[in-house]
Parts: structure tokens; C-alpha cells; sequence
């Protein structure tokens, strides 16, 4: 009987100390990060989802390389005029928050309600043209590094790609 017994509050030390160790299945309630979580959730950023879109578009534009039909100068004109678009939105977006932190504007949406309509305008002839400025750029740096004997036996490796986008929030 005793040796029941000792095997009994063994066992139920066991379980003890494994109930402590083991958390529940339900979201900690009392937790930050899962508040953060829940009201993050619906604008977090989505990196995967990201990825696969910019590869996309990469892949789509280094085999068609509409690039390869402008000249030197309407290439860097088409990409200096994105830079200004660029810039430009960067501006809208200066004056935008500045409405919101100018504690004497009392509805900051309804005050800056034309300038976040030219900026949405703004960005997407700014996501039209990314493309194609990031081809042409990529093409730019490549020939630069090229002439200084970057690569081996002309050829860059890894080639040159990137991405422009705005920050996610």
C-alpha cells in the first residue's frame, strides 16, 4: 500500500510541475503582443506576398526589357521625371502629416483631403513607371560596373535588380 502511495504522489508531483510549465491553448489576454497583433492584423505587412509580386515583376521585365527600345537620353529623362514624381510624393506626404500633428486643425482628414487624393494619383502613375525606371537603373549600374571591371568576363554576378516602394506602415 505504501509503495501505491508513493507512486500516487509521484505521479501527482509530475503532473504538477507540468501543468505550471505548459501554457494554455487560448491567446493570452492579458499579453501586449496579442493586442498588438489584433489591431495590427489587417495592416500588417505582407512580406511573402511582397516577394512573389516583386520576382513577378522582375521576371516580367527582364524578358520583355521594353528598356532596350529608348535611347541614353529618354532613358534618363524617364527616370529623372519618376525621381521628381518620387520627390513630389515624398512632399504631399510632408504636408499631409503636418495637417495631422497641427493640433489647430480640428477634422485633419477633411483639411487634407486634396492632398491625399493627389497623392494616391500620384502614386499610382508612380507605380506605373517603377518598373520600367527600376530596369532602366538596373541597366545604368550594371554598364558602370562593367566598365570598371566589376564581374567576370563581362557579366555581373549577382545581377543588378532592386525594388522601389514605399514604406509599409
Amino acid at each position: 500500500m505504501t509503495k501505491i502511495r508513493e507512486r500516487l504522489a509521484t505521479l501527482a508531483l509530475v503532473f504538477a510541475c507540468l501543468a505550471l510549465t505548459l501554457a494554455g491553448e487560448g491567446p493570452m489576454l492579458h499579453d501586449p503582443d496579442f493586442h498588438l497583433h489584433a489591431l495590427s492584423v489587417d495592416t500588417a505587412f505582407d512580406f511573402g506576398g511582397w516577394t512573389l509580386e516583386a520576382l513577378a515583376s522582375k521576371a516580367a521585365y527582364g524578358l520583355l526589357a521594353p528598356q532596350r527600345f529608348m535611347d541614353d537620353t529618354t532613358r534618363s529623362k524617364f527616370v529623372l521625371r519618376y525621381l521628381d514624381k518620387v520627390s513630389e510624393a515624398q512632399e504631399l506626404t510632408e504636408t499631409i502629416d503636418a495637417r495631422y500633428t497641427d493640433f489647430t486643425v480640428t477634422d485633419p482628414a477633411a483639411a487634407s483631403a486634396a492632398q491625399q487624393q493627389a497623392l494616391s494619383d500620384l502614386r499610382r502613375e508612380i507605380a506605373a513607371c517603377a518598373p520600367l525606371a527600376e530596369a532602366i537603373l538596373g541597366e545604368q549600374v550594371s554598364q558602370v560596373l562593367g566598365d570598371d571591371a566589376f564581374g567576370l568576363l563581362d557579366q555581373l554576378f549577382p545581377p543588378v535588380s532592386g525594388t522601389v516602394t514605399p514604406l509599409p506602415y
